[in-house]
């Protein structure tokens, strides 16, 4: 998480009037309390999920958004639809792919 401590006056006063905070990770449940001015009790673990049958992979939309992008079949295209900032993590994803192994990228491309 790539924000800083929240501990000042106006910060306390806010967060003193809160039921409870959610977030998507164990990592972050155990830093928010240091970072903000709440309670562990009030910090909440509501976990991402998806029930993957429930997607199917339309194959010609994908090759379509591809070409529209002039994206090759088998290079890696990712997508987001976050704010591109520290915070995010958006540049640490990317920075990851550099340390796959190639052989690694070409079987999650094959998953893609």
């Amino acid at each position: 998480m790539g924000v800083g401590a929240k501990n000042d006056f106006l910060h306390k006063f806010i967060f003193n009037r809160i039921n409870g905070i959610f977030t998507s990770s164990p990592e972050l449940n155990s830093k928010l309390h240091k970072l903000y001015p709440v309670p562990s009790s009030k910090i909440h673990l509501l976990p991402y999920g998806r029930i993957l049958k429930n997607y199917n992979i339309d194959k010609d939309k994908r090759n379509s958004i591809r070409e529209q992008l002039n994206v090759s079949p088998q290079d890696i295209l990712v997508g987001t639809m976050v704010r591109i900032d520290p915070g995010k993590g958006v540049n640490d994803f990317v920075e990851s792919f550099t340390h796959l192994k190639s052989r690694c990228s070409k079987k999650l491309d094959t998953l893609l």
